[in-house]
């Protein structure tokens, strides 16, 4: 096609493979080998991870693969050669013997089901900074289901299941290095992330808070694979003793002594509610020489006010007529009032 159709090929050839790492996966241990490969810089990242998988079994790891044409592009078809150009090569040979774990998350994020875009997002340290992502490799290493955590706000976020997936894959061969594989179905870094999908879940529902308990349902209910058996004593072991629950979780206690789960983004809201309140509470009121009850039945008194309310009990007129009178006070007198009511109950 370049020889027949003059234009800017590798432009549209970058683009197709991007959406590729959109739309198909590959099999085995390292689904999102094309988009890590795109996020370190090969323009075609996804074609080259094709080439290195074609006849592995799904048990095999081709990350022995991805060093040996780094160390000797050759081994791929000449068609794919130039995607490890000199710089690209002198880059991952600096980064093998200086910062180890750069190539060590870019391993770690080859085994998540996830976009070229998302890839570069969570490898590129800039793109990282940018978006507000503060946490070094390292941190990403040593808890995976950060990719969730810091991508659930985001217009492209990851799945709680995606790095799950590689956390517990089947094979005989484990993908992630030591620091970031499993010590249990129950591992704290899990639980946590468990906890937070269900609150994500539960505030698209409108559920800003939810109790312990509820989590806990919520977590019961969830199909994975492996199961995770946590009861309410684990949640208190986290709550003590966990870091990273203690990050990316808050906790707040009713006056009854029940124990409620909050985003922390929400606690953030919540707690400038409070503060608010807290001014208001303290802070000096106006005083307002108005005759209330005299306004309110002078706006009242005209002809399309009383055709309402004739159909009204004395009773209601008279509960009504006392109600917006404190109402009219209030709004007056506070420095910060909200007015709440159903359509028709007079708040105009």
């Amino acid at each position: 096609m370049r020889e027949i159709v003059p234009g800017s090929w590798d432009l549209a050839s970058a683009w197709i493979n991007d959406r590729l790492t959109e739309v198909r996966k590959l099999r085995g241990m390292r689904p999102g080998l094309g988009a890590a490969l795109t996020a370190f810089g090969m323009p075609l990242g996804v074609f080259v991870a094709d080439e290195l998988v074609r006849d592995l079994p799904d048990t095999v790891d081709p990350w022995q693969r991805v060093e040996e044409v780094f160390a000797n592009p050759s081994k791929l078809p000449r068609s794919l050669q130039h995607q490890i150009s000199p710089m690209l090569r002198d880059k991952w040979n600096m980064l093998r013997n200086k910062r180890q774990k750069r190539i060590e998350w870019l391993r770690a994020l080859s085994c998540f089901e996830i976009s070229a875009e998302q890839a570069k997002l969570l490898y590129d340290e800039d793109r990282r900074a940018k978006a507000g992502i503060l946490d070094s490799d390292e941190a990403f290493l040593s808890n995976v289901y950060l990719a969730f955590h810091h991508t659930r706000l985001t217009g492209d976020p990851i799945s709680f299941f995606t790095p799950d997936m590689a956390m517990f894959w089947k094979g005989p061969v484990h993908p992630l290095s030591e620091a970031s594989r499993p010590n249990g179905v129950d591992d704290h870094r899990r639980v946590t992330a468990l906890a937070t999908h269900v609150l994500t879940t539960a505030q698209e529902e409108g559920h800003s808070v939810l109790p312990r308990t509820h989590v806990l349902e919520r977590i019961r209910d969830l199909t994975l694979d492996p199961s995770c058996p946590i009861d309410r004593d684990a949640l208190e072991v986290l709550e003590e003793c966990s870091d990273a629950f203690e990050s990316l979780l808050a906790t707040h206690d009713s006056e009854d002594g029940e124990r409620f789960y909050q985003l922390p983004e929400r606690d953030d809201l919540c707690a400038l509610i409070r503060g608010l309140k807290r001014r208001i509470i303290r802070g000096k009121r106006y005083s307002v020489p108005v005759d209330w009850a005299k306004r309110y039945d002078d706006a009242t008194s005209d002809e399309e006010s009383r055709s309402k309310q004739k159909y009204m009990s004395s009773a209601v007129l008279e509960g009504a007529r006392t109600e917006r009178i404190s109402a009219l006070r209030e709004l007056a007198e506070s420095p910060v009032s909200v007015l709440v009511g159903a359509a028709g109950t007079g708040k105009t």
